[in-house]
């Protein structure tokens, strides 16, 4: 209570008071700071931003209070018993009795009733987009593949590449080991000049135990002194030798492919999920404005001026 206290009347005891009436309902001043006090509190040095803080957060409530009134008028509210059930299977899913569950939350700083206050309006909000909103979206499949197309088109590449490794004997300097392994990296390119495979040509010439060809890979996987040499050079041209200990690795970048692409219908579900989650926020938007049109609302906050 001090708080109130604080942020209203730094000198006064603290007076709750009206904040809006809508449809003869009253919402009041701590309703408003129970919904948004940590919000309201970061402008609380601020009398015009505290103030607009304050009215962003009733905004929600009459909204809220619209949503409630409308589960009211077709009968569909949600019942004790369903607060109760829903109490229930959440004490179950945590492990907890019900009486635990209280001990819980009150030991977080909120009080009981507050807590239910918060679920009783979950429940609310699932109850009206079920209800209320659901019936007014129409699925459009050429949306989904849209999503679809959006989703896999930065799905990352893949590089197929052909490997030569040249090894030389231990003890030889960096320049030494290039020297050694540049007759073999002519051979490679003479060859390819004449057309040949490079697949063909790194099988034979390969000294790895890749064989020549190191399939599809994802950028950057591998040793961090080998990859700027296997990723960066261009599709299609032999790589600067690439010299370890050991001797000299020469990559050709076949082709970049997308990796493993999800089909639309293992994705649908989640394509609907978050196309069902953006028509919902654009409907209740729509839904609400509509609402507050035809509603009785007066609101007793002011802005400051």
């Amino acid at each position: 209570m001090w708080l109130l206290s604080f942020l209203f009347f730094a000198t006064a005891a603290p007076v709750d008071r009206i904040a809006a009436v809508v449809n003869s309902e009253v919402i009041t001043i701590s309703e408003v700071y129970d919904a948004g006090t940590q919000f309201i509190i970061n402008e609380v040095l601020d009398v015009k931003k505290r103030r607009s803080a304050e009215l962003m957060v009733l905004d929600s409530l009459i909204t809220q209070k619209l949503i409630t009134q409308e589960l009211q008028r077709i009968g569909m509210d949600v019942t004790a018993e369903e607060l109760e059930r829903s109490i229930s299977d959440i004490a179950s899913s945590n492990k907890l009795s019900v009486e635990q569950l209280q001990n819980e939350i009150r030991k977080s700083g909120m009080e009981w009733e507050q807590y239910q206050d918060q679920l009783r309006g979950s429940i609310q909000q699932m109850k009206f987009k079920q209800l209320v909103l659901q019936p007014r979206i129409s699925i459009l499949e050429d949306a989904l593949l849209d999503r679809y197309q959006r989703s896999t088109a930065s799905a990352p590449t893949k590089t197929r590449l052909a490997i030569v490794f040249c090894s030389t004997a231990t003890g030889l300097g960096l320049e030494e080991q290039k020297s050694a392994c540049q007759e073999k990296a002519e051979t490679v390119k003479s060859r390819l000049a004449k057309g040949e495979d490079i697949l063909l040509i790194s099988k034979e010439l390969d000294e790895s135990a890749f064989g020549g060809d190191m399939g599809l890979l994802a950028e950057n996987s591998l040793r961090e002194d080998l990859n700027a040499y296997a990723f960066n050079t261009p599709l299609g041209k032999l790589s600067s030798p690439a010299c370890d200990s050991t001797g000299c690795f020469f990559f050709y970048p076949v082709a970049k492919e997308k990796g493993d692409v999800p089909s639309f219908d293992e994705l649908r579900p989640k394509l609907l999920e978050a196309y069902y989650a953006e028509r919902f926020d654009r409907e209740q938007k729509k839904w609400a404005e509509q609402a507050k049109r035809r509603a009785t609302i007066q609101i007793l906050l002011q802005e400051v001026q």
